[in-house]
């Protein structure tokens, strides 16, 4: 038995052994004897308790009164080993320093391990700071305490205080009993790399706040109240935090910094004032403070900057001033202006109107000239002769007031095209004097038709009275296709022309439209016989709004529906398409990726007509919650993964809004969103195509979509209070170039 003792207590060198879970360390061993008549017999498993033998701190049960318990209660600590050290009736009352001779163990130099400070208060539980093995974790150590005999009889553990040896002692230190010495205890966890608690980990849960912006004297970042304050949602700037990550803080992290103020109804530069002097306000605006026109100053509206009464540039008048602010009074002002004899154009000089360009009649001459115009050409240049000189009598057919028997001549046309003309011989007039039978002939004859000659044909009393005839200025063959169709001429004084501008003007063809370049408004208008060809791959469009439907969407979803919905009708009877994603989706687990479950964005209506789209739009809500996985939708849309059902032939087009930071659940970030619509993979697409997204988010998000991520082509901003009107604006941008 002495044997096994020995082994055994050299075996708890590093294993529990003490009355109380304290571990033993022997320095100077001597050999322990006990009688041989013992009834504790370790080998017999009937062994009986003997109370004559005293229980020694060994972990050992000297008295054997664990080995009389049944085998069931022999291992009471789990370790898998009877009677053990640390099992219950093993050193339980023991002492370190036994009285009876009889025994003679020189237990006077012995040491044990210890977990209490120097006077012998808790360091905690020993459980909490070591592994199975009893190692203590981390930067924690145990300390040592020595035993010694009692004036009194037994012994106890403790250490000797202000000793040179503090295990030893001399006669002038101080005993402490159940003190311990050089112990390390658990401390505060620091950012250190080490374990300070001694609880298995190291720098485990460290944060602290963080801020880089501007701070305090006492180094509290300025206007802390208002930036944290709940009732200040306006104030965007939040501090971040940082986290220990061996031994090293981390930057930084999901701080907002202020920024310079701009007008958009948010407090930029987190002073608790909300577009107090924004950049820009009070500058100057305008075009120009030349002429009538003056510069205004720019103010804020609560959404953006307005230009405050600017005098801009009007259109030129004949009124000695600079209207169009140009720096030059009157300039290249022209008008219509007519005479008699036709049309021309008059100049404005100083405010006045002057040099009429159209001829001004004259005195008619023989010379197959309009002269006086008055729509006729040598008309009255008849004249009386002395009756010798009357040659043939004719009739008396344009001067039917000269007295019968009187001589006259006329002025007539020399050649078949009348370009010369000259006075005839002098002619007598008719035999008889003229009766009243009309200005025409007053020889008889019938009157005639009309014609646009500057006379009475008819003999009305009206000169070209109610003479139109159709034209037409357009090449050949398109008079009568698509929108091209024929005008009209009237005839004025022997001209044809029209009026224009209250002035007549010859060979004006009025209402007549002519071939123009083609257009999306489902008219021929270049007059081929096609109508809207040759327009661009934008007829026919496959359109995906990705809607974030979350809470903080809710002030803006009506503004979404009020400019969505008119703007898609606008799409009826064309083959254009729409559809919705939702942002959050559905709710479905991680898998293989990790614990916890994921929103995954998904189909809310696929491709319908604008009427279909419009009707479901009505009931788009806002009661969605959790992440909003917007890099995720955009990357499966680029990839066709997420059930749309996109056509071969229509060009596909993606609009994402969103008031919220780029997320996703499976770490996509702006580059995959790039591959995977850059090339274009979708509907009509060919090589070298990019798929057209534009995103209409807040403005601090534009790095997200825009440059530098260059994933939309576009951006446009997004703000509390915006409106229906603003939204149809954006979208008109947007598709500007889709035929409807």
């Amino acid at each position: 038995m002495a044997l096994r003792n020995s082994k055994l207590l050299l075996a708890l060198l590093l294993s529990s052994c003490s009355c109380e879970d304290t571990w033993t360390l022997f320095a100077n061993e001597k050999q322990a004897s006990y009688p041989l008549d013992t009834t504790c017999d370790y080998n017999n498993p009937h062994a009986e308790y003997n109370e004559q033998i005293p229980e020694l701190c060994d972990g050992i049960d000297n008295n054997c009164d664990c080995l009389a318990k049944p085998l069931n209660e022999q291992d009471t600590n789990g370790d898998l080993e009877h009677c053990g050290p640390g099992d219950e009736g093993v050193d339980e009352g023991c002492e370190c320093w036994p009285e009876m001779t009889e025994y003679s163990v020189d237990w006077a130099s012995s040491v044990r391990k210890c977990w209490t400070n120097e006077l012998g208060g808790d360091l905690g539980d020993i459980r909490e700071h070591s592994d199975e093995m009893g190692q203590l974790y981390g930067e924690c150590e145990y300390g040592r305490q020595t035993c010694r005999p009692m004036p009194q009889g037994g012994s106890e553990w403790g250490v000797w205080n202000d000793g040179p040896d503090r295990t030893g002692g001399t006669t002038d230190d101080v005993w402490i009993e159940g003190g311990c010495i050089e112990a390390i205890a658990p401390a505060t966890e620091t950012c250190d790399g080490l374990d300070n608690n001694c609880d298995g980990r190291a720098d485990e849960g460290l944060k602290r706040m963080c801020w880089s912006g501007p701070s305090n004297a006492d180094g509290t970042p300025q206007n802390w109240l208002v930036m944290n304050n709940p009732s200040n949602p306006e104030t965007p700037c939040r501090t971040g935090i940082e986290l220990c990550e061996s031994g090293v803080w981390s930057g930084c992290q999901n701080e907002i910094l202020p920024s310079t103020e701009v007008c958009d109804s948010l407090d930029n530069d987190c002073d608790g004032l909300i577009d107090d002097n924004p950049e820009g306000q009070g500058a100057q605006c305008g075009l120009t403070d030349a002429g009538t026109c003056d510069y205004g100053t720019f103010q804020c509206d609560g959404a953006d900057l307005i230009c405050i009464d600017p005098r801009l540039p009007q259109t030129e008048e004949c009124d000695g001033v600079d209207n169009d602010c140009d720096g030059e009074v009157d300039e290249g002002l022209l008008r219509p202006c007519e005479s008699e004899c036709g049309s021309g154009f008059e100049t404005c000089d100083s405010g006045d109107w002057i040099n009429c360009s159209a001829q001004q009649p004259v005195e008619e001459v023989c010379d197959a000239e309009d002269n006086d115009c008055d729509g006729q050409v040598d008309e009255g240049l008849e004249c009386s002769c002395p009756p010798e000189f009357v040659g043939a009598l004719v009739p008396c057919a344009h001067n039917p007031q000269l007295t019968c028997g009187e001589g006259f001549m006329e002025c007539r046309c020399l050649d078949e095209q009348c370009t010369t003309t000259a006075f005839s011989d002098c002619m007598a007039m008719c035999a008889f004097q003229p009766v009243e039978q009309g200005v025409c002939d007053p020889t008889g004859g019938d009157p005639m038709p009309e014609e646009c000659d500057a006379w009475d044909n008819d003999c009305d009393g009206e000169i070209d009275e109610r003479l139109q005839s159709a034209c037409y200025s357009g090449p050949p063959g398109t008079q009568g296709v698509g929108s091209c169709q024929e005008g009209v001429m009237r005839c004025a004084d022997g001209r044809w022309g029209s009026n224009v501008g209250g002035v007549f003007v010859d060979g004006i063809c009025a209402g007549e439209s002519v071939p123009a370049e083609e257009v999306c408004d489902r008219i021929d208008n270049d007059c081929d016989g096609d109508i809207d060809e040759n327009l661009d791959s934008h007829e026919k469009v496959d359109m995906v709004f990705a809607i974030d439907r979350s809470g903080s969407m809710c002030d803006k979803i009506q503004a979404l529906r009020e400019g969505i919905q008119p703007y898609v009708l606008e799409f009826a009877d064309t083959h254009h398409r729409f559809a919705l994603v939702n942002m959050p989706g559905t709710r479905r687990s991680r898998g293989s990726r990790g614990p916890g479950n994921i929103y995954r964005p998904d189909v809310q209506i696929n491709f319908v007509d604008s009427m279909a789209f419009a009707a479901a739009l009505a009931t788009l809500d806002c009661n969605l919650s959790n992440e909003e996985a917007q890099y995720d939708a955009m990357e499966s849309i680029g990839n066709d993964t997420m059930g749309l059902n996109h056509r071969a032939d229509a060009w596909p087009m993606v609009v994402v809004l969103t008031d919220e930071v780029a997320q996703s659940f499976y770490d996509t970030d702006a580059g995959d969103v790039r591959s995977a619509t850059n090339p274009c993979q979708l509907g009509s697409c060919e090589a070298n195509d990019v798929l057209e997204v534009f995103a209409i988010v807040k403005e601090e998000h534009f790095s997200e979509w825009c440059a530098p991520a260059n994933i939309a082509q576009d951006c446009y901003r997004l703000y509390s209070g915006i409106d229906g009107n603003t939204i149809r604006g954006y979208l008109d941008d947007i598709f500007s170039d889709i035929c409807r």
